[in-house]
């Protein structure tokens, strides 16, 4: 059984942290994806910081990347018909591409169908897509990552 309730916690800005839940909320819930796994892929990715760049080339919440790289920002921008620079700049949109982005993984890996947002188990694929890795190891440990942190639970301490 996979424990999905997430503490978000934030210091110094608890508006903001509000303003990211109901963001993650409100995308996970019109594309069909479980909030808590958005929240935990956000937090694998950048601790949640909508201002987040990687060397990687990844930006904001999600570490959204320009090119071949996934999780792709020119995909991720064209499944909410919204241009890449602006899902680059606005966390809101970042968060909702992405919403987007992992719905379309888990559609691809089930054979065109969109689990339940419920059937945690079933989103595996989806979360081994998310990862930007070619080697399947790497896949599963990323995967595996994110749901150690559904399980067990994380209470969230942003820094924003």
């Amino acid at each position: 059984m996979l424990l999905v309730s997430f503490a978000l916690a934030a210091s110094p800005a608890p508006a903001a942290a509000v303003d990211l839940q109901r963001a993650v909320t409100a995308a996970a819930a019109q594309y069909s994806v479980p909030a808590p796994m958005l929240l935990a892929i956000g937090w694998e990715a950048s601790h949640l910081n909508p201002e987040a760049s990687s060397e990687y080339g990844g930006y904001g919440i999600f570490g959204l990347r320009e090119g071949a790289a996934a999780p792709n920002l020119e995909a991720a921008s064209a499944l909410i018909e919204t241009d890449p620079n602006r899902v680059m700049t606005d966390w809101r949109l970042s968060v909702r591409a992405s919403a987007a982005l992992l719905a379309e993984a888990a559609r691809l890996s089930n054979g065109g169908t969109l689990p339940a947002a419920t059937d945690l188990d079933a989103w595996w694929d989806a979360v081994r897509a998310f990862s930007d890795a070619h080697n399947p190891e790497v896949q599963d440990r990323y995967a595996s990552y994110i749901f150690k942190m559904l399980r067990d639970g994380l209470e969230l301490q942003t820094r924003w």
